[in-house]
C-alpha cells in the first residue's frame, strides 16, 4: 500500500474485508485494524465434476489458471519443475490460462523464451484469457499453482470443484485451503525441484490423484 492509500484505509474506511487469514494478518501488519475476516468462495454448480479415478492417458495433462506475471505467480518454477519431468520421462502438455498483457508485458516474452530455451514449446501452451475454465479444468488432470505470493488462491477451490487434485507452493493462502496429503499436494515456494518430486510421485502412484480429487 501507498502512504496515501493506507491514510484512507486507516481514516475513511468503515471496514476492510480480508478474504483470508494470510490478508487479514497483512492489513494488521500494516496497522489497518478495522478488519473483518471473510472468505471469497465459488459456485460449485459451475464446475464439471472431474471423474479422475484412474488416468489411461498416455501424457499427464497438467493445467495452471492465474494472470501472466511469473514475479508472482510463479509460472517459471512450472516450468522448470517440468523440465527436469520431462528429463525423467515424462510425458505431459500443460496450458497456462490467464491474462498475457494487462499485469506485466514482460512476463509472456520471458515464459516463452525459457519454454524455448528447454525445448518444451511442443507440450506448454499459452492460452490467453478463456472463458471456458471449468471446461478447461474437466479435461484436465492436474492442476499447479507455483504462486510466490497469493492471498487465498479462488484457483484452487475452482480446482477442487471440478475434481482435479492440486499441487501449490505452500504459502500462506493455498495452505489454509490445502492440507497436504489429505486434499492436495504442497511444495516449498520456490523451489521446482520440489515441485518436480510432487508432479513425478503422483503419475507414478495414480491412485494418490484419486484419493486428493476426493477429499
Amino acid at each position: 500500500l501507498t502512504k496515501f492509500k493506507l491514510f484512507l484505509h486507516k481514516i475513511f474506511i468503515d471496514k476492510n474485508i480480508a478474504i483470508s487469514k494470510a490478508v487479514a494478518k497483512e492489513c494488521y501488519e500494516y496497522g489497518v485494524n478495522k478488519v473483518s475476516q471473510i472468505y471469497s468462495g465459488i459456485d460449485t454448480k459451475k464446475f464439471i465434476r472431474n471423474k479422475v479415478g484412474t488416468i489411461n492417458e498416455q501424457a499427464l495433462n497438467i493445467i495452471d489458471v492465474s494472470r501472466i506475471n511469473y514475479k508472482i505467480k510463479g509460472q517459471d518454477i512450472l516450468i522448470k519443475a517440468l523440465n527436469l519431468c520431462k528429463d525423467k520421462g515424462l510425458k505431459f502438455k500443460c496450458d497456462f490460462v490467464g491474462g498475457v498483457y494487462e499485469y506485466d508485458e514482460d512476463s509472456i516474452k520471458y515464459l516463452k523464451n525459457l519454454t524455448k530455451e528447454l525445448n518444451l514449446e511442443t507440450q506448454i501452451n499459452f492460452l490467453g484469457n478463456r472463458t471456458d475454465i471449468p471446461e478447461l479444468l474437466s479435461e484436465s488432470n492436474l492442476f499447479v499453482l507455483p504462486s510466490r505470493h497469493e492471498g487465498l488462491g479462488l484457483v484452487v477451490l475452482e480446482a477442487m470443484a471440478a475434481g482435479v487434485p492440486v499441487i501449490a507452493s505452500n504459502i500462506d493462502g493455498p495452505a489454509e485451503l490445502i492440507t497436504h496429503g489429505e486434499n492436495g499436494l504442497l511444495f516449498e515456494s520456490e523451489n521446482y525441484l520440489d515441485l518436480a518430486g510432487k508432479i513425478l510421485y503422483l503419475w507414478e502412484n495414480k491412485e494418490r490423484i484419486a484419493i486428493l480429487a476426493e477429499n
